[in-house]
Formats: C-alpha cells, sequence, structure tokens
C-alpha cells in the first residue's frame, strides 16, 4: 500500500488513509482547543468570583474588627459594673445618713423651738419682774424719804 492509494473506510469510501487521520486529529485539535479555551473561560470566571468572595469577606472582617472596637471585654464591664454599684450603694447610704440627720434637726427643732419659745417668755417675765421691782424700789425710795425730796 502506497501513501496515495485510497483506502476505504466506513464514512467515505474515496479519501486517503492519511488525509482521514490529518482530518481526524485536526477536529481532535480544535476540540481540544474549545475545551482549553472554555476551560479557561471557567478558571477566569471561578477565579473572578473567588476574588469577589475574598473581597466581601474582607470587607466583612473589616466591618466587624471596626464593630469590635466599640464593644467591652466583659471582664472591663463586670469590674467597671461593680465599681458602679459600690458607689451607688455609698451614695444611698449617705443619703440615708443625710435623711436620719435632716430627721433629727426637723425632731430637735420641733423639740427646741417650744423650749426657746418658754426660755424667751422666762427672759421676759424676768425682764419685766427686774423691771417692776425696780420701779416698785423707786417708788418706795421717793415714799419712804430715802432718796425723797
Amino acid at each position: 500500500m502506497n501513501e496515495e492509494t485510497p483506502v476505504r473506510c466506513q464514512h467515505s469510501p474515496d479519501v486517503p488513509l492519511r488525509e482521514y487521520i490529518e482530518r481526524i486529529f485536526e477536529e481532535k485539535q480544535k476540540a481540544l482547543e474549545i475545551a482549553f479555551i472554555s476551560q479557561q473561560k471557567a478558571l477566569d470566571l471561578a477565579t473572578r468570583n473567588l476574588e469577589l468572595r475574598l473581597e466581601k469577606l474582607n470587607e466583612l472582617r473589616a466591618e466587624v474588627s471596626a464593630d469590635r472596637s466599640e464593644f467591652v471585654k466583659f471582664a472591663t464591664y463586670d469590674a467597671q459594673h461593680r465599681s458602679l454599684e459600690d458607689k451607688i450603694d455609698s451614695l444611698i447610704e449617705t443619703q440615708i445618713r443625710n435623711e436620719n440627720k435632716y430627721v433629727t434637726v426637723e425632731k430637735y427643732k420641733t423639740e427646741v423651738t417650744p423650749l426657746q419659745d418658754l426660755r424667751g417668755k422666762i427672759v421676759a417675765v424676768i425682764a419685766g419682774s427686774v423691771a417692776l421691782a425696780a420701779v416698785i424700789g423707786y417708788a418706795f425710795s421717793m415714799i419712804f424719804g430715802r432718796g425723797g425730796p
């Protein structure tokens, strides 16, 4: 058999074997190129999709980091909250002591005021008595002549 001798095949009885094989190789090559291009496009698409997802994850990470700075750790919160509770308890105790003092002062005022009024009245009576005694003494001295004209 010669290369130029036509070989009969099932598809085409008059095509030489070499030409038939070259066509098969060309078609296979084209199919491989199309498959490669298709796979390359799919890979590019998958790469772009992955890049977008990573970009979104980076944005999310940045948001979480920003949010994290606005939160306080439990240990810090607990210590500061306990400190505030202690201050509130101290203020309440001070308020109660001040109210007790106020009640005591008011009680003192209500008890002392009548005594002060009584004391004022007693002083006024004594002053009046002294003045009356002085007038009576002067009158006796005038009548009985000790200091009379």
